[in-house]
């Protein structure tokens, strides 16, 4: 190599070298701490709109309008929320950090179009408005290391350094600005979906008019909507994204789109945040794109503007199924929380026998009461507190009861089903005063699977009420529910801990015999002085013989049970015990006492010699009355067990 070839280059590495070190160097600061935040009081909530020109004839605008960012020209399309929060909130991180002051620039003979900033055109210009502010910059090149980009704030003189991101950011073309879903549910409140397809596909839908919680089946046949199936179709809607954007004119080329003739379109209803105004939107499923045959051109019309897109078009199966599929099975659409009373009424339509009585949530105490409703009941007039494991049993009831199947989607004549004339009805009201009414007709036998079935007619107030479908539930489900207020009473018949149990009689006739439970001695654990008892039986003399310790453990496993018994159900209440639980003369008898609030208690069960659904009864004295019950099973053997080993052969006979 020549010598003056080598001097050349040597001579232009020095020139690069200091202009590298001109434009990318980390200038010192002049005007502000280093690092001081640009914007210390940034509030992203506050901008209201937002505007970038790439060029001086390429830009594009957006505003936020009712909650939601749309773009408004020179395109009119929903905008990309996510990207456009981002550019805002990334305000709050920019410093002057590294700026470089008018002073510095005048010194060093330089300019700001040096770092390719331009303030005299609309070349790479962020302008950011709230409603009483306007805050513009003007971006520039990006340092050499790419990590870095210069830009000027309108109305300030330095030039400042943000990371590259801050560059990055931004949407490459107006496009990026757009959102990506064809259709974005979850921006909007909508209230009604209608979707038109190839025979026999078809169905609308719209929110109930008094719990938007819920939705209704409009067409083909009126029916509550399963919730859980409108919620998978809005996810699948927010699953659906634009492959490509065609144009923002439908009227052109609609013949080459397919979009003149549309083999499917559905329409949404919904309304904004803050905007009591109804919109609209329709999607429009036209031809396969001939070079992409997985994509479709979908047709989006709204109030404002018309687009194409290309889309997948394989989401037209996600509504050509057959409208059923929306349909709630459930035979009552709530939710426990929802529930704020609940109605029984047996017999509704005759006007003797009318048995009703009402499940009614206290809103100032939380607490549930159950009221009869009906002189002509066990349960009168009367208010009773009920138990909460039987309220909570009920209301999840509700919850979970199915429809078997739909019998008939259009009735005319009631009376064949029995329903013109219910045994039953259930009317549950929810905390918006929305209500379920379930009539329950004729029982007949079903013979695949084998079992009796109830038919059932429901009906609703805010929504299409279904009067015309006659549909059927198991004869269990049928059955399961109450029939009188005294049945939810608390179940609770007694309730002390082993340490205040004092003893327990066993009468068998005009026999009787007494385990107790009695103080042995006291003796020192860990310095503690700690009594220790032991079960006695009367007339038993343990210093003999001790009492087995299998014997001991049925009298500690009683006691124990016993102080948490509770009614499986109560069956009867009233003055007198009715004579088919009649409790003969030689029929058992339990006097347990308990300490109570530092009193003696003592409480008495009667046993009747017949079972009900295999389970004993037994008879208990309260508030006055005489309560019957399904008593615990489990605990019964224990009773039993030691019974039989008191009583001998004649009370294990009563076993």
């Amino acid at each position: 190599m020549k010598q003056g070839s080598t001097w050349l280059i040597i001579s232009l590495a020095v020139v690069l070298g200091v202009f590298v070190f001109w434009i990318d160097r980390t200038p010192m600061k002049t005007a502000a701490a280093k690092g001081e935040s640009l914007y210390p009081d940034w509030d992203p909530a506050k901008i209201v709109t937002v505007d970038f020109y790439y060029t001086p004839d390429k830009w594009i605008s957006a505003a936020k309008i009712n909650g939601h960012w749309n773009l408004t020209t020179p395109i009119k399309y929903p905008a990309n929320e996510a990207a456009i929060e981002r550019i805002i909130a990334s305000v709050k991180n920019l410093t002057t950090d590294g700026h470089i002051s008018k002073e510095e620039l005048d010194k060093n003979k330089r300019t700001i179009e040096e770092y390719g900033i331009k303030t005299d055109t609309q070349f790479q210009r962020l302008t950011l408005r709230g409603k009483n502010s306007m805050t513009e910059f003007h971006l520039g090149n990006k340092t050499v290391g790419e990590d870095e980009v210069f830009f000027k704030v309108t109305g300030k003189e330095e030039i400042y350094l943000a990371g590259a991101g801050f560059l990055d950011q931004i949407p490459k073309d107006e496009n990026g600005w757009r959102d990506s879903h064809v259709f974005h549910p979850y921006r909007h409140q909508v209230e009604k979906i209608s979707f038109k397809g190839p025979a026999p596909y078809g169905f609308e839908l719209a929110r109930n008019a008094v719990n938007p919680d819920r939705w209704d089946i409009l067409s083909p046949t009126p029916s509550r909507a399963d919730v859980k199936k409108v919620q998978d179709l809005f996810k699948e809607f927010s699953k659906w994204n634009v492959e490509k954007y065609v144009g923002d004119d439908l009227s052109k080329k609609m013949l080459d789109y397919g979009l003149d003739m549309p083999q499917a379109q559905i329409s949404f209803q919904y309304k904004d945040e803050n905007d009591p105004v109804q919109k609209n939107t329709v999607i429009q499923f036209g031809n396969i794109d001939i070079t992409h045959t997985n994509l479709a051109y979908i047709g989006l019309v709204t109030d404002m503007n018309t687009n194409v897109v290309l889309a997948q078009g394989e989401f037209l199966r996600n509504l050509m199924k057959p409208w059923q599929n929306f349909r709630c099975m459930k035979v009552w659409d709530v939710r426990t929380n929802d529930v704020r009373s609940v109605l029984f009424n047996s017999f509704p339509e005759s006007i003797q026998g009318n048995n009703a009585f009402q499940l009614e949530k206290k809103e100032d105490t939380g607490t549930w009461v159950a009221m009869g409703l009906s002189e002509d009941t066990l349960s009168g007039m009367e208010t009773y507190p009920a138990d909460p494991k039987v309220v909570g049993w009920i209301l999840q009831q509700l919850t979970e009861t199915e429809v078997i199947e739909v019998t008939k989607e259009v009735v005319s004549d009631f009376s064949e089903y029995g329903l013109d004339k219910p045994f039953q009805r259930i009317v549950t009201t929810g905390t918006r005063g929305d209500q379920q009414q379930v009539d329950f007709g004729v029982v007949v036998t079903n013979e695949d699977p084998v079992g009796q079935k109830v038919y059932i007619r429901c009906r609703e107030t805010g929504g299409s009420p279904l009067q015309n479908s006659v549909a059927e539930v198991s004869e269990k489900d049928a059955m399961k529910f109450p029939t009188e207020a005294f049945q939810l009473y608390h179940r609770d018949i007694l309730k002390f801990s082993t340490n205040d149990f004092r003893k327990m009689t066993f009468r068998l006739g005009n026999r009787e015999r007494v385990v107790s439970r009695e103080k042995k001695r006291t003796k020192n654990v860990n310095g503690e002085k700690v009594d220790e008892f032991s079960y006695k039986i009367e007339g038993y003399d343990d210093t003999k013989e001790p009492i087995p310790d299998e014997v001991i453990f049925l009298m500690s496993e009683l006691a124990y049970r016993l102080g948490e018994l509770r009614a499986d159900s109560w069956i009867y209440m009233g003055n007198e015990v009715p004579a088919e639980f009649e409790v003969k003369e030689a029929a058992r008898s339990l006097l347990v006492e308990y300490k109570a609030n530092g009193k003696n208690v003592e409480k008495e069960i009667l046993f009747a010699d017949i079972k009900v659904d295999r389970m004993p009864i037994g008879i208990v004295k309260m508030n006055g009355k005489m309560w019957v019950f399904k008593f615990p099973p489990a605990t019964y053997e224990y009773y039993a067990d030691l019974l039989g080993l008191l009583m001998g052969r004649e009370g294990l006979g009563k076993k």
